[in-house]
């Protein structure tokens, strides 16, 4: 291929570039020390690698078995790397960054070349290509997605592949669709209905295209046996906990709206696109189809910039791409297109520059709390040799804080949203609330679980406002105030945070119980 250098260049600063990004958003000073952040929440995962490296297995409690992730593929590719090599919790981000940067610059380099090699025309730039990755690499999403740590990237440049030699085959397609299901459990059925569509496209060509799609199942279902072996059930608890007893369409159509608008140029331009190009098209719409009816189904998600949305997009910006350059060369559409490139860039440039950092800067502030909130149970636990529960909201952070602590103090945790509690996965949803965060169950929590600490983000001058609990806890953050509401908290817990953590509160057998109104 000519100009290899050049694309490798590119490709090299465009990593580059995203490392850059993801330094200046996820990057802060605790104390002095600058810490590489990822999200809270992809924390957890870290939790799962670091206990199984340290032989206590796949495990956030040691002898507890339960699946509180969705991603296995990531974990294992991009978690027990760095546990493995000793990498600190300071350093925690940076390999993800590069790995998720090095993703991001493949799939913008794909979005340029493709087009032209799916008309048969070889490998070479094309006008409608280079539009669709300059789109893809000025996202606003970047700055989020770039430092958060999560498996987008993966997930996307996996399904470009798919969609992309879908009709070919070949080892490339083969390949993409063995790995694709194990990277999130939430790309099942995108995996499974373009595994039918495979299937319908190569129906005149005997049964090796079956036995080649069954084999493409195979290291999914050996999953699925380890799972049902290791933690007892064909599902991960997260289905449980975000699926179960849960339709919240209102919220799901809500989701899909409030993060479309930021690339609705882009959305614009792949529906011009895919309309010239049908034969391709169609496999990815009906391959998606079901993933977008699930996602609304569950109410979408609660993390900003489309994380269900943005891992889908270069699929259909490679098929659009084909189309635009089969559109009539006229000034109108070329002035058309252009327009609407234009808009995209300077909606991505509006939330680079105003939309993220405002929302990075209470992001960061959260994430530095709970780290500290772990050191602070850990400074005050040090001296034991004993085994200290600690029931949390925020499971990311703090967990890795407590189990990767040194000394001989055990930390099993409790997570109080359900991510890792079989018991509360299970419960009934409280549909008003957070997607993801609408089970729980204090009462349980306290009387079964007895935490010795336990996170409460509401302060001691609140707890006899029982007004002000009852009414916040029919918000979209009720959860904190239910546990408040609880007579057994507020008679056996103590807040013992002001010093380090306003959040943390201790059990203490002498309480005195809140005044009856």
């Amino acid at each position: 291929m000519k100009f290899l250098f050049a694309y490798v260049l590119l490709f090299l600063a465009l990593t580059v570039g995203q490392v850059w990004l993801a330094h200046e958003r996820g990057a802060t000073n605790i104390d002095g020390t600058t810490y590489a952040l990822l999200d809270d929440d992809i924390v957890i995962s870290h939790t799962y690698a670091h206990q199984l490296v340290e032989g206590r297995g796949l495990v956030l409690n040691e002898g507890d078995r339960v699946e509180g992730f969705s991603n296995p593929a990531w974990l294992l590719l991009a978690m027990v790397p760095s546990e493995l090599a000793g990498v600190s919790i300071q350093h925690l981000g940076w390999f993800i960054w590069t790995l998720n940067a090095m993703l991001a610059a493949l799939i913008t380099i794909l979005l340029l070349l493709l087009p032209s090699w799916m008309e048969g025309k070889g490998w070479r730039p094309t006008v409608a290509g280079g539009s669709m990755a300059l789109l893809f690499a000025t996202f606003g999403t970047h700055a989020f997605y770039s430092w958060a740590g999560y498996s987008v990237y993966l997930q996307g440049l996996l399904l470009l592949v798919i969609t992309v030699t879908i009709r070919r085959g070949g080892w490339a397609f083969y390949g993409a669709m063995a790995l694709y299901p194990l990277v999130h459990a939430m790309v099942l059925p995108i995996w499974g209905t373009l595994g039918l569509v495979r299937l319908f496209l190569t129906r005149k060509d005997g049964w090796r295209p079956v036995f080649l799609i069954a084999a493409t199942a195979l290291p999914l279902a050996f999953y699925v046996v380890f799972r049902l072996w290791y933690y007892g059930d064909i599902l991960p608890n997260t289905y449980y906990l975000k699926s179960g007893g849960i339709a919240d369409w209102d919220r799901g159509i809500t989701y899909l709206v409030e993060n479309g608008q930021w690339i609705a140029p882009t959305l614009l331009l792949v529906l011009f696109g895919m309309v010239k190009a049908w034969g391709m098209a169609w496999p990815l719409l009906v391959g998606t189809a079901l993933y977008f009816i699930v996602l609304t189904k569950v109410g979408g998600d609660h993390f900003p910039g489309g994380r269900f949305i943005l891992p889908v997009l270069p699929a259909y910006m490679v098929v659009a791409a084909v189309g635009l350059s089969r559109l009539a060369r006229t000034r109108f559409t070329e002035y058309a297109v252009a327009t609407i490139v234009a808009a995209q860039l300077l909606v991505s440039v509006y939330s680079h520059i105003d939309v993220w950092p405002r929302w990075m800067r209470s992001a960061t502030a959260y994430h530095v709390e709970h780290i500290r909130l772990g050191e602070d149970i850990v400074e005050r636990t040090k001296s034991l040799d004993d085994e200290v529960r600690v029931a949390l909201f925020s499971l990311g952070y703090t967990s890795y804080v407590l189990k990767t602590a040194e000394g001989h103090v055990r930390y099993p945790v409790v997570d109080m949203l359900g991510k890792a509690d079989l018991h509360i996965a299970r419960t009934s949803p409280k549909q008003w609330r957070r997607v993801a965060h609408q089970k729980s169950d204090p009462d349980y929590v306290l009387t079964q679980r007895q935490p010795h600490f336990i996170e409460c983000p509401v302060s001691p001058e609140l707890l006899d406002d029982l007004d002000a609990l009852h009414r916040h806890e029919h918000t979209e953050a009720g959860y904190t105030s239910e546990l408040a509401r609880q007579e057994s908290f507020v008679s056996t817990f103590e807040h013992v945070g002001y010093d380090v953590s306003s959040f943390l509160y201790r059990r203490q057998a002498d309480r005195v119980a809140r005044a009856a109104p």
